[in-house]
């Protein structure tokens, strides 16, 4: 069960908790970086046996628009090409993500931190999941920023985030939190794409206008002169925002 929306925090985290530093798509794999005493702690990546096929799409569009315009230009469905949910069903049975103008229907899990301090990811071989940093603001709450990462090409039959560089202003997501309550978001923004090192801090905001972001890999796939490991040079990240009633879910 996820954290629920009563529980918002009304302020920034103090400077004694963690720093959010940035966060950097690896290997199809999150990494949050954290400052701890101005060391760097990274972590969380997923290999390929095939290192030089790989690569991951940027935006079709980078776009903005405030969140009224954005509901004023309405869903405009998939892009070519996209193959989603047709409806997103019964949200109310377990924690999901829907979208089918996205191309999003996964199951949403919380997701902290591991024992190096990196930010986990939901990753399993049989089914797709997308993860709700616990130290990110609430699904649905009054004010502040959620932030959702997934694998964008993991697993292989049907990645969580596969098709997020489709996305487009106006489109709708559901969330569901497994308590009950479901809420719906409409895309605001599809940013350029961000080098992984230079997440924007925005996304970490606590307070302000309530709404999320969904962050997944893209660029190239190369390894940095003396890494052991392969990563993404980007980051993608689509920005969404609450709406204040519930739209008709699909």
């Amino acid at each position: 069960m996820l954290k629920t929306a009563d529980t918002t925090r009304t302020k920034n985290r103090p400077l004694s908790s963690v720093l959010l530093a940035l966060v950097s798509l690896a290997a199809a794999g999150l990494f949050v970086q954290q400052q701890l005493g101005g060391s760097v702690v990274v972590g969380g990546d997923v290999q390929h046996a095939d290192p030089a096929s790989v690569s991951a799409p940027g935006p079709l569009a980078a776009a903005a628009l405030s969140a009224e315009q954005a509901r004023e230009v309405g869903d405009p469905g998939p892009a070519d090409g996209v193959t989603g949910p047709e409806t997103c069903g019964d949200l109310l049975a377990r924690a999901r993500v829907c979208s089918p103008s996205i191309g999003v229907d996964a199951a949403l899990e919380t997701v902290g931190t591991d024992g190096a301090g990196a930010m986990t990811v939901p990753t399993h071989a049989d089914r797709a999941a997308i993860g709700w940093y616990e130290e990110s603001a609430p699904i649905g709450a009054a004010q502040g920023n959620a932030v959702l990462a997934g694998h964008v090409d993991h697993p292989a039959e049907a990645p969580a985030l596969g098709t997020l560089y489709t996305a487009q202003p106006g489109q709708k997501l559901w969330i569901s939190d497994g308590a009950g309550a479901v809420h719906s978001y409409t895309v605001v923004a599809v940013r350029e794409p961000t080098p992984r090192t230079a997440l924007p801090q925005d996304v970490f905001e606590l307070t302000g206008e309530p709404g999320l972001s969904l962050i997944t890999c893209s660029g190239d796939y190369v390894r940095p002169d003396g890494s052991p490991t392969w990563s993404y040079t980007n980051n993608l990240v689509v920005d969404l925002a609450l709406d204040p009633e519930t739209a008709p879910v699909p």
